[in-house]
């Protein structure tokens, strides 16, 4: 029983790359995604500054920022012959951090939501929308 301990402590207390804590800095969480996107893991960089740029603990400006390099990861990482879908995410997250930036850049991350919109639409064609809308779930 102690062993089990042991191990379940070791491999909670793990603290690779990507995989962010609620305590991180807005200089850690950056650093993690600049690390993963230097490795040229652009989906993985994506979705760690994503999932943080839609935490409410952060300030507004961290927030924006971060999900300012989750769209760079995404197209990224579409770019490097990820899905489509990609795009969708890229879209979706200026779309979330859009209200949280200054009228300026509110307007900057409304108008990189419709340029990755016009990639999807360039790659899939005008049914594009679908790609973007999730799977219903069962239930």
């Amino acid at each position: 029983m102690v062993h089990h301990i042991v191990i379940v402590a070791t491999v909670l207390g793990f603290q690779g790359p990507g995989l962010a804590r609620a305590g991180d800095t807005a200089a850690e969480l950056v650093q993690q995604v600049t690390e993963l996107r230097t490795a040229e893991q652009f989906a993985e960089a994506a979705r760690l500054a994503d999932d943080n740029a839609r935490r409410e603990d952060l300030d507004d400006a961290t927030r924006v920022l971060l999900g300012g390099l989750a769209r760079q990861n995404y197209e990224l990482s579409f770019g490097a012959g990820g899905p489509p879908t990609e795009l969708c995410k890229a879209a979706a997250i200026m779309r979330h951090v859009a209200p949280l930036d200054t009228p300026k850049g509110r307007a900057s991350k409304l108008a990189a939501a419709e340029e990755a919109e016009s990639g999807l639409e360039r790659a899939l064609g005008p049914t594009w929308p679908a790609a973007c809308t999730p799977a219903p779930t069962g239930t």
